[in-house]
């Protein structure tokens, strides 16, 4: 699944690429950012256009697009959903927050996270229940409990602008056989480019940060 900011639409395919085709049109807004809930048949996005930002859901048997979460202006930028728990969580830059709610909408709450400058990605290792994000200003990224708490800097060097980011805590290290975080940061020339730069990865503490270009680490994880 994919968004295409300048189709205003999102879109799916086989994991070979096979067989795409158009799910939903969200003109005349578009989608930065998408969230998958398989156990209930449903897609969340990040909308936005004139009138603000919105995250938006359709269930994928029967399409119609639903407003979940509105926002008066162009501030939500990420979004991340825990279908076992009912919940969405998604950053905002205006102002500066990371919040959560049930998945209709309800509920809203602003975590108590403190320091916040320009929150962009966010994702949710369900397996470990920890929110992971990125602060593309302060150049960090940043991981706390579900309810806020815990708060902890992983502590990575050489961040610029870390935009997008993705959680698998399930891929064990091919050395120390214990399971891992690979954290997946999308490098953005500023922010709101949304312009690719570098792929990285890191262990769940920020440690052995590499340059995915430089590792063969997809080809050995799919190896048998």
């Amino acid at each position: 699944y994919w968004s295409d900011i300048g189709r205003k639409a999102i879109f799916r395919a086989r994991i070979n690429g096979a067989n795409a085709e158009q799910v939903v049109s969200i003109a005349p807004r578009f989608a930065v950012d998408i969230a998958l809930d398989i156990a209930h048949s449903d897609i969340y996005w990040t909308a936005l256009w004139l009138d603000g930002s919105r995250i938006q859901r359709t269930n994928l048997s029967h399409i119609q697009i639903h407003d979940v979460i509105t926002h008066p202006a162009g501030g939500i930028t990420s979004l991340t959903v825990d279908p076992v728990f009912d919940k969405l969580y998604w950053t905002t830059v205006y102002p500066p927050s990371v919040q959560r709610a049930d998945c209709d909408g309800s509920f809203v709450a602003t975590l108590p996270i403190p320091d916040h400058v320009y929150p962009t990605g966010i994702h949710l290792d369900k397996g470990n229940e920890v929110l992971y994000w990125t602060d593309a200003e302060a150049s960090l990224i940043r991981r706390a409990s579900l309810d806020g708490t815990a708060v902890e800097d992983l502590g990575l060097i050489g961040l610029v602008t870390p935009g997008f980011l993705a959680v698998d805590s399930c891929f064990l290290d091919q050395t120390t056989h214990l399971e891992t975080v690979t954290l997946l940061a999308k490098c953005l020339e500023g922010p709101g480019a949304f312009t690719t730069g570098q792929c990285h990865c890191a262990d769940l503490s920020g440690d052995a940060r590499i340059d995915l270009k430089d590792f063969d680490i997809l080809q050995r994880v799919f190896q048998p």
